[in-house]
């Protein structure tokens, strides 16, 4: 009786306040997936926008402070020309290429 009591006030319960239809894991984990995708893209275009304004802002800096290049003669006779933050140069054509690949990825999930 005590059973029959409990379900026939669940039943109420829920024709009052019907719960909401179940939601599908597969479009939940799909759409973190691709939230998670965005957030590297853009932590990757914010470094690389913040590593070409140092690069401008040093480049600026150093052809007023210092005209010449550095050359260093190695042992060997051959020398070594060091040019300043040149690993730190970014091509437009190789994060545009990124950025697509990214994208398709993300079209494919």
């Amino acid at each position: 009786m005590r059973k029959v009591n409990q379900l026939i006030v669940k039943h109420q319960m829920l024709r009052r306040n019907p719960l909401p239809p179940p939601k599908k894991k597969e479009k939940k984990k799909e759409a973190l997936k691709q939230v998670k995708i965005l957030m590297v893209v853009r932590t990757i275009m914010m470094v690389v926008i913040m590593k070409q304004r140092r690069i401008s802002v040093q480049q600026q800096s150093a052809s007023s402070a210092q005209p010449e290049t550095p050359v260093i003669e190695d042992g060997d006779g051959s020398k070594t020309v060091f040019v300043k933050n040149l690993a730190w140069s970014v091509d437009e054509e190789v994060v545009c290429d990124f950025l697509d690949q990214i994208k398709g990825a993300i079209d494919e999930a």
